[in-house]
Parts: C-alpha cells; structure tokens; sequence
C-alpha cells in the first residue's frame, strides 16, 4: 500500500494498517526519547489518556514538518514588501529564465525565499517531473530546487525557471544535462 508521498507502508514492517485510516506504529525507543515522550505527553493541553500519545508524535511531526517547509521552502514566511512591489513592476515580456540581470548586479547563487515559497506552493509540494505518457511523479520526499535553464548556462533563480525535483529525478535531470553537454562539446571540436 503506497502513499503520495512515495512512502510504501507494505514494506516497512514497522507500520502496519489497522483500518482504513488507522495504522499500527511500533518502533524502539531509547532512554532520551522516553524522556521526551513522557515530558511532551506532560505538557500536552489534552490529558485524555486515550490516544494521548498519537496526538503528541502527530502535534510533533505537523510542527516538524512545518519547520522543515519553512527552511527549506519558505513556506509559511511572509514575503518581503519591497520585493513583491518591485516583482509587480517588472516588466512584461521577458523570458525570465534566461535573462541577463541589469549590468552591475551580481548573480546570486542561493535562491530568494519568496522565489522557493512560489515553486513549492506552484508545484504543490511534491517532484514536477512528468513521464512521456503524462503521468507525474508523487515524491513528496527528499525534493530538491531544479534550474530548468541550468544555473551555469545563465538559467535564473526565479520561479519561471525553477521546479521541486525529488531526488531521482534531479540525478536523471543531471545526467541527461551531462550528455547533452558531452554531446554539443564533440561536435564543436570536431
């Protein structure tokens, strides 16, 4: 049984579903994490002694989660002012993956939070590629910011021109970008 989020649960036998919307979690803990567990459910504002711990892993793992979004995608940051009004004045026409920046202006190699937060909620969280038949990737994990117009051949760091890769995709991504490159190199010399 899969998820979306590329997680097979038939596989890990640590995580066995119980019904429809219920799974069996079971895994061994060591004395530093029973000593978290025990202060968490402590502090937990629920003291319903039923399920009380499965509210506590779930509390953690969402704010988990969102901490992670948050670095890693800027999900959840609000965007700087001056940049969504200077974003709104730009102007129209350009192809933004491959333009050049206005002379004086050194190219940045880390992407701008607001430009993470756009690709991450464009493409919903999870790897954009698509196979020839139409299908698209489910990953939701290990996902990665892909340069469509890679970096090095003057490809921007603005949303138009990047997508969430997971992994497998970004390292297929890379190999086909290496042959290509391998590719035109030959002929140039020959």
């Amino acid at each position: 049984m899969g998820t979306p989020g590329g997680v097979h649960l038939r596989r890990n036998p640590e995580i066995q579903p119980t019904s429809a919307d219920r799974y069996k979690v079971q895994f061994t803990a060591d004395a530093k994490l029973r000593k978290l567990i025990e202060r968490a459910c402590a502090l937990c504002p629920d003291h319903s002694p039923h399920g009380q711990l499965a509210n506590v892993v779930t509390r953690a793992l969402e704010l988990f989660v969102a901490q992670q979004e948050k670095r890693r995608f800027a999900v959840g940051r609000k965007p700087r002012k001056a940049r969504v009004e200077a974003a709104e004045n730009a102007p129209a026409g350009n192809d933004s993956r491959t333009a050049t920046p206005p002379s004086g202006v050194k190219r940045r190699r880390a992407v701008k939070a607001g430009e993470r937060r756009i690709v991450h909620e464009r493409d919903q969280g999870r790897c954009a590629w698509v196979a020839k038949d139409g299908r698209r990737c489910a990953a939701q994990a290990r996902l990665q910011l892909d340069h469509v117009e890679p970096w090095s051949r003057g490809g921007r760091d603005d949303a138009p021109n990047l997508r969430l890769l997971c992994a497998i995709r970004a390292i297929h991504n890379r190999l086909h970008a290496a042959a290509r490159a391998y590719t035109r190199a030959t002929l140039t010399v020959a």
